[in-house]
C-alpha cells in the first residue's frame, strides 16, 4: 500500500514535470516569435524615421534655397511678392 502510494506520487511528479517542461517549451517558442516580429517592426520604424528625415532635410533644403532667391532680389521687388 505504501509502495503504490509513493510510486503514485513519483508518476504524478513525473507528470507534472513533463507538462511543466511542455508549457516551458511553448513559451520559448512564444517568446521567439515575438522577438523575430518586434525586430522586423524596429526595422520597419526604422526605415520610416529615415524617410521622414530625408524629407525633412529636402524641404529644408528647398525653403533655404527659396529664402536665398528671395534675399538677393532687391528690397523693392521682395515688396512687392
Amino acid at each position: 500500500m505504501k509502495d503504490a502510494s509513493i510510486g503514485r506520487r513519483l508518476v504524478d511528479a513525473e507528470r507534472g514535470r513533463a507538462e511543466a517542461e511542455k508549457d516551458a517549451a511553448i513559451i520559448r517558442a512564444t517568446l521567439e516569435a515575438a522577438e523575430a516580429r518586434l525586430g522586423v517592426m524596429q526595422e520597419q520604424h526604422l526605415a520610416e524615421l529615415k524617410r521622414v528625415r530625408d524629407q525633412m532635410e529636402a524641404e529644408t533644403t528647398r525653403a533655404m534655397a527659396e529664402l536665398a532667391d528671395w534675399k538677393a532680389r532687391p528690397w523693392w521687388r521682395r515688396l512687392a511678392g
